[in-house]
């Protein structure tokens, strides 16, 4: 055959989530499983943020880890009705065979594409690796042998149907510049069903038990060891970027640690740490379906962190661009109120959610 599309119930743009994340609700619903971006997010991250401190004797920038796509794959293959596995191939060749493939049977795939070469993206021909500099996910659902067009479905750019030249995407598939992580060339998902899953019927059950899961490392005292590096996480990864804002040094010696740390807080903080109370407070309104007054307050206090955040974000990022950093100790003390906040709102709703979980069990 030598052209075939499938089609991807798609017709909206997702409220939520990294492209991999939209990617993979899109994935789900194609194989007849209700399981939202939100609810992927709400459910595996919650508060898992970790942070490496700044160091100036040893010259080492601080950094915000937002835990993404391995936490969330985990989590996937232990809950969901689908096994997940990230996976690149050794060539174009066999790269191409496996998707020609996959469509064969009714199977879309999903892929990691560099957006300077995807066309209709705005980073077309202007910027490697996009505004995140990493892979950007979508899901192949067709392709014409005569026309060598491949198409895909983007959720995370609400393109429905688009459309990319062969050239273009083994360019887009195998082009390392702009990505900050570790690069794979020809990188993939590949899902398969499990034989026997009960989440579709304890689905409600899994969402509370893995939110409460995420909600008690948030007061996890001890370092992590993650990437290579010891990192704090949770209440203490806040206390700690607190720190590291009311120590900065933009004197010579220390201008370019300083200047570089504030640099990833602020994309810590504007690209991870706002998204990921957005996700909770999607899950908490859409999926923790619970009539109770006290745990309504909280829902909508919650929704409200995402603004807070959002607004720290924009004042790092005047101080970044205008190279005036003497308003950190403002922000310093917006943050620590936010984070009195936030911790109120965790102990009230550990507690909703336990009394939740126990009437479930009961």
């Amino acid at each position: 055959m030598n052209r075939k599309i499938l089609n991807i119930p798609y017709g909206r743009k997702i409220e939520d989530g990294s492209c991999i994340v939209q990617c993979f609700e899109l994935i789900f619903k194609y194989f007849g499983y209700n399981i939202s971006s939100y609810t992927i997010m709400g459910m595996s991250e919650c508060f898992d943020v970790r942070y490496r401190k700044m160091d100036f004797k040893n010259k080492i920038v601080s950094e915000i880890a937002i835990n993404k796509s391995w936490h969330i794959e985990k989590f996937l293959n232990e809950k969901s009705p689908m096994n997940l596995q990230r996976k690149s191939f050794a060539s174009l060749h066999e790269g191409m065979k496996y998707i020609y493939n996959a469509i064969e049977q009714d199977t879309p795939i999903c892929v990691g594409l560099n957006s300077y070469h995807i066309s209709y993206c705005e980073d077309y021909h202007k910027r490697f690796g996009g505004l995140f500099e990493s892979y950007h996910m979508v899901l192949v659902n067709g392709y014409d042998l005569e026309k060598k067009e491949i198409y895909v479905v983007d959720p995370a750019l609400d393109v429905k149907e688009g459309i990319i030249g062969y050239d273009d995407f083994y360019l887009a598939w195998n082009e390392s510049r702009g990505i900050k992580r570790k690069y794979d060339p020809y990188t993939y998902y590949e899902f398969t069903r499990k034989e026997e899953n009960d989440f579709g019927i304890k689905q409600y059950t899994c969402m509370i038990r893995e939110a409460l899961d995420n909600f008690r490392s948030y007061y996890e005292l001890s370092p992590v060891e993650f990437m290579g590096n010891q990192y704090f996480q949770g209440h203490l990864a806040i206390t700690s970027i607190i720190d590291d804002l009311g120590k900065m040094d933009f004197g010579k010696e220390n201008y370019d640690v300083s200047f570089e740390s504030l640099k990833n807080i602020y994309d810590g903080i504007f690209n991870g740490v706002r998204w990921i109370r957005k996700s909770f407070s999607l899950f908490l309104n859409k999926n923790v379906l619970w009539e109770n007054s006290r745990l309504d307050t909280l829902k909508e206090e919650y929704g409200i962190l995402f603004d807070k955040w959002s607004n720290i974000g924009m004042k790092l990022s005047i101080a970044l661009k205008t190279e005036k950093f003497h308003n950190l100790e403002k922000i310093v003390l917006e943050i620590r109120q936010i984070q009195e906040h936030e911790e109120k709102l965790v102990n009230g709703l550990i507690n909703e959610l336990n009394l939740i979980n126990k009437c479930m069990t009961e």
